[in-house]
């Protein structure tokens, strides 16, 4: 019954808005341009060496569905086990030498699931544990735990320092965690308090100091804490010692301190359910506004700069649009956000079922997915099981060096790796 609970609550945030389901997760990997390398074909129980082709736009795999290799094909069956994902919608990659560790929010499962990806001297994906309910990672399977080591629909996180802190969207709070293999809790902040927390409490507000429903976070380099505090519709921000600073949205620009209530809204200076966040090197702010199907732009301090979307190219500023649609300048519900170093926004279009790309002025460059191995313009795409297809994408990362897109295919219940270069 409750795997059949768990089932229904997915299918609907897979079909719906963001308030049928309270929270989702993701992560990221790499693969080297025009290369050999083995890969799975699906039922074949065999590995096979094929050579890649790729030049831009080109799925290069995607792993889970309960394998340990790179998989290429139809597929993923959601999964409990430590190789599967059950929705997985937030990602992060850790680039070592000679490898990556990938840690994925795999929200149907509450937990954080963690890979390493071989890429020298040969190609490989490893599952490597997960992390829920206990301190350590994990082999054997734990839901849910009640303690506040447990995890409830974890929908992102963000690694810093050795640390991962985590979106734990239906504790209504965020998580910070030792991302080492013995790794320790070291409290929560949320819930109506300041600090962090080590005991039990889930409560959501909506207070400066409260979240409900959270679904975004990111640091920046003084290590103050961004949130995306998606059913309060606002920005919050905190300090390293887990205070809060304030927070952004309501129709006004700066950063509020007040308890007021935000509320959702269409205007330039406000959100309707913003989903994820990212800084620049400048600190500018981008978040996926979810609800207003657009991406907006705020400088660190606290002042619109505008969004994108909306049938628009261009950051706009002087209108507030908020209308979803299937062109190569729109959106329909984006999740997911994240600007590379050289200002170039790669966006999860969830419900257009793409990854899309815009350059730092604000301008469409192109799409992925529908089942073609290459960049695309116009309209369109639709959900798909093959390997150059999405279902539902909600999470993502860059690896700006190796030039890799690292994709939650969410519905597909698997990680998709891309090579870009557009």
């Amino acid at each position: 019954m409750n795997h059949l609970w768990r089932y229904l609550v997915i299918l609907c945030f897979l079909s719906f808005p963001v308030f049928l389901a309270m929270s989702w997760v993701s992560s990221k990997w790499m693969l080297p341009e025009n290369s050999d390398f083995p890969y799975f074909e699906l039922g074949s129980g065999t590995t096979t060496t094929t050579t890649t082709a790729c030049t831009e736009g080109c799925p290069l795999g995607w792993f889970g569905g309960g394998t340990s290799s790179w998989q290429r094909g139809k597929g993923a069956k959601y999964g409990t086990g430590s190789s599967s994902f059950w929705a997985p919608i937030g990602i992060t990659v850790v680039d070592n030498t000679g490898s990556s560790t990938v840690y994925v929010a795999d929200t149907g499962n509450y937990r954080l699931s963690r890979w390493t990806f071989n890429y020298t001297p040969t190609y490989s994906v490893v599952p490597n544990n997960w992390l829920s309910g206990t301190t350590g990672w994990q082999h054997i399977l734990r839901l849910n735990a009640s303690s506040y080591l447990g995890l409830s629909y974890p929908t992102n996180l963000f690694y810093v320092s050795d640390l991962l802190f985590v979106a734990d969207s239906n504790n209504n709070r965020i998580d910070k965690w030792s991302s080492e293999v013995g790794s320790t809790a070291y409290g929560w902040i949320g819930c109506g308090t300041s600090g962090w927390q080590l005991y039990s409490s889930r409560l959501r507000g909506t207070g400066s100091s409260g979240f409900n429903s959270p679904h975004g976070v990111a640091i920046d380099g003084s290590s103050n804490i961004y949130i995306a505090d998606t059913a309060n519709s606002r920005i919050s921000k905190w300090n390293a010692a887990g205070s809060p600073v304030g927070w952004l949205g309501s129709g006004t620009g700066g950063w509020h301190t007040s308890i007021i209530t935000a509320r959702a809204g269409f205007g330039t200076s406000s959100f309707n359910q913003p989903w994820d966040i990212c800084l620049d090197s400048s600190d500018n702010i981008y978040v996926a506004d979810y609800g207003n199907h657009r991406i907006d732009k705020w400088n660190a301090s606290g002042t619109s700069q505008g969004y994108i979307g909306c049938g628009t190219s261009g950051w706009q500023t002087a209108s507030s649009k908020h209308a979803y649609g299937t062109g190569s300048s729109s959106f329909y519900n984006p999740t997911a956000i994240y600007v590379d170093s050289g200002g170039s926004i790669y966006v999860t279009d969830k419900n257009n079922n793409r990854v899309s790309k815009w350059n730092s002025t604000g301008i469409p460059l192109g799409w992925l997915g529908n089942g073609t191995s290459s960049w695309q313009t116009g309209k369109g795409a639709s959900v798909g099981t093959g390997s150059s297809s999405f279902n539902r994408p909600c999470g993502i990362f860059i690896d700006g060096t190796n030039a890799y897109i690292y994709v939650t295919d969410t519905g597909n219940h698997r990680v998709s790796v891309w090579l870009d270069s557009l």
